[in-house]
């Protein structure tokens, strides 16, 4: 069975970076959460942006439950020879279906780093969408966190209490490859 790693965390916290480079230390494939929104927008005709994919995330979840995206996605992970990295989890119940579906070959890791470096981050990389502003910045992350909405919305800090590994990313870009290798060896092990 795929050893599946699944990386959550905060916003601009350096986890899809995270994701990209545990992948390429096990030679694996890279799964996000949002390539099956994607594929559903794309089939309704409507523009991929960041609050279509938040809006239809949550529309989907409504309708057929806060584990319908996880469950679309194990599928397609699940044909994965050795490993499969997931990246993007989101609420409690996406979690619960990998677990589900993948057992003891499933580990979560969180990656967070401080408040002010998450929003320089996201300043800099100025992806199309993204709040300018601290206190756009300090709404959103709000938000995915989980401040506002818990069950079928995004709750990032539910997610990250139930990870088996945390860490913050405040370093290096060295750093970063550090601990991914380190991560590597311990998917090798499960």
């Amino acid at each position: 069975m795929v050893v599946v790693v699944g990386v959550t965390g905060t916003i601009a916290s350096g986890k899809d970076l995270f994701a990209e480079l545990l992948a390429k230390e096990l030679g694996a494939r890279r799964f996000g959460f949002s390539e099956v929104i994607d594929c559903e927008l794309t089939k309704r005709k409507m523009p991929i942006t960041r609050p279509n994919q938040r809006q239809l995330a949550n529309e989907l979840r409504k309708e057929q439950g806060g584990g319908v995206l996880a469950k679309m996605l194990a599928l397609r992970v699940s044909k994965e020879k050795e490993f499969a990295v997931v990246q993007g989890f989101r609420n409690l119940l996406e979690v619960e279906e990998f677990r589900f579906a993948f057992g003891k070959k499933f580990v979560l890791i969180a990656v967070d780093a401080a408040f002010l470096i998450r929003f320089k981050r996201a300043r800099d990389r100025a992806k199309p969408g993204e709040k300018k502003t601290l206190g756009e910045f300090k709404e959103v992350d709000a938000r995915e966190r989980g401040k506002e909405e818990a069950h079928y919305g995004h709750n990032i800090d539910a997610c990250m209490a139930l990870a088996d590994y945390n860490f913050e990313n405040d370093g290096t870009l060295e750093d970063l490859l550090a601990t991914a290798k380190s991560f590597a060896e311990k998917a090798r092990k499960l």
